[in-house]
């Protein structure tokens, strides 16, 4: 169950030149770790349609798109949300066509929900988008999914070109792969003057109902409420997420609930420009000072960008480490001359547990001592489970 950064099992392994930087964190929620590179391999496990779909190539280029999942680990259970995360390297249309065991074929991306498949360079794209009217949920039946990715500086005419049917919203083809295959083909060689990039993510659909058997593996809903318990927020994450942010600060993981050795990232955005400091606070009451750390000393936040941590070069991982239960990620952004939160914290960038519950209070009272104006704040909260 193979992925691109920041989880894939083909670039998360760690060179032993590396290993001394591994910090643990007993008390906190996560190690650092250098990342090596290695060569991609085959996913293994696929069908014979999702081969069909898997072989279709783009010409080379220097165009370059990565992909992942909210799920770690890549397995989902029936009923689970599935997202996917875009990033490429210039200005580039998006694609996303999923497999499921049995070979039916949706593209997922774009679709009527979601008709402007643009994304510009280096921006990392949620699919679908945190304000979404749909939700991209698992069905059955278990097995691999192919989920292909493909991304071209024109806009290519797969919607148009290849007879789709259109059901709720999105295209999907039931026949024979090794014809769509040779129709898709068709149309990224009508575009070879664009330059182009492929990836694909391998997802296991596991934990199959009888109920349901039969089913696309993605299920489309319409967005609402999932039934279950919203998180509380740690009261510690609280005091430091309050009062409420001086400026637009936006923060979200790329999943809610995490395994220990699962790797955690996240995207954020400021609406100005400032100095980033993400904290995460456990569920024991304790906090580690997350970014910037020893190996990631850069803390400005450009405005209006949307950043992505530990990010794509920066051979980080941010791996889930702490007690089971509800944490929360705080971000603070400050604009004051002379970094409060520096001073505060101390200038050492590590990842050990830097605050228990009262320093976390006394930093708390401090920063809201500065103007509101200039402190922008955001909060979000996870669980790690088993």
């Amino acid at each position: 169950m193979s992925h691109k950064f920041p989880y894939s099992a083909r670039r998360q392994s760690i060179a032993s030149r590396l290993r001394k930087l591994c910090l643990a964190v007993p008390a906190a929620a996560f190690l650092f770790a250098g990342l090596a590179a290695e060569p991609a391999t085959a996913a293994p496990g696929l069908s014979e349609p999702q081969r069909q779909i898997s072989a279709i190539a783009v010409p080379e280029s220097d165009l370059r798109v990565d992909a992942w999942v909210n799920h770690a680990d890549s397995e989902y259970a029936i009923g689970e949300s599935l997202e996917v995360f875009v990033r490429t390297n210039a200005d580039a249309y998006i694609t996303i066509f999923n497999v499921d065991a049995t070979g039916v074929v949706h593209m997922v991306f774009p679709n009527e929900f979601t008709r402007d498949n643009l994304i510009r360079a280096n921006s990392v794209v949620q699919i679908p988008p945190a304000d979404a009217s749909f939700r991209l949920n698992v069905g059955g039946p278990a097995g691999a999914n192919l989920l292909k990715v493909v991304a071209s500086t024109e806009n290519p005419s797969f919607a148009d070109s290849i007879e789709f049917a259109l059901s709720g919203g999105f295209r999907s083809f039931s026949g024979d792969t090794g014809s769509l295959a040779r129709q898709i083909t068709a149309v990224i060689d009508d575009g070879k003057e664009g330059d182009w990039a492929q990836e694909e993510l391998t997802v296991a659909i596991v934990d199959q109902s009888a109920s349901i058997m039969g089913s696309p593996s993605v299920i489309i809903t319409q967005q609402g409420g999932t039934g279950a318990a919203p998180i509380a927020t740690p009261s510690g994450a609280s005091l430091l997420g309050d009062p409420a942010s001086g400026f637009g600060v936006v923060m979200q993981l790329q999943g809610s609930r995490y395994r220990e050795g699962d790797h955690l990232s996240l995207t954020i955005a400021s609406e100005k420009e400032c100095r980033l400091r993400l904290i995460d606070v456990d569920s024991l009451g304790n906090a580690t000072m997350l970014f910037p750390n020893s190996m990631q000393t850069q803390d400005a936040l450009s405005a209006g960008t949307v950043h992505f941590l530990p990010g794509t070069g920066s051979n980080v991982v941010y791996q889930v480490n702490g007690a089971r239960g509800t944490h929360a990620v705080v971000a603070i952004c400050t604009r004051e001359e002379g970094d409060i939160l520096s001073q505060l914290l101390g200038k050492a960038r590590t990842s050990v547990a830097v605050l228990d519950s009262n320093s976390i209070a006394d930093l708390a009272a401090q920063v809201n001592q500065l103007p509101q104006a200039n402190v922008g704040r955001a909060v979000v909260t996870y669980e790690i489970v088993r």
